[in-house]
């Protein structure tokens, strides 16, 4: 994971406004809104690397709870949308999909 995360870094495009990385506490209070444990891998991602956005995808946050890609309110839209509840949806392109 290290690995992907130091790749992922050195394409970050940086953007206009830095994004804060959560810790275990805020992860807790995600899982406790999303219903469902995250897994391990992604809570890395999510504390390592959540901040890194490449071209037009990016990646789910879990600190703004206004943002266009907060996780439980894109999870919620995927769910609605068909996907199965057991699945995360991990980023989204810009123009939403």
């Amino acid at each position: 994971m290290d690995d992907v995360i130091d790749m992922l870094r050195e394409r970050h495009d940086g953007g206009l406004v830095a994004l804060e990385l959560p810790d275990e506490d805020r992860l807790v209070e995600i899982e406790e809104q999303l219903l469902i444990s995250l897994p391990g891998d992604y809570k890395e991602f999510l504390l390592n690397a959540s901040d890194i956005v490449c071209g037009s995808l990016e990646p789910a946050t879990v600190m703004d709870d206004y943002a266009h890609n907060f996780l439980p309110e894109m999870a919620a839209n995927a769910w609605d949308q068909g996907l199965p509840r057991y699945l995360i949806p991990i980023c989204e392109t810009a123009n939403g999909t």
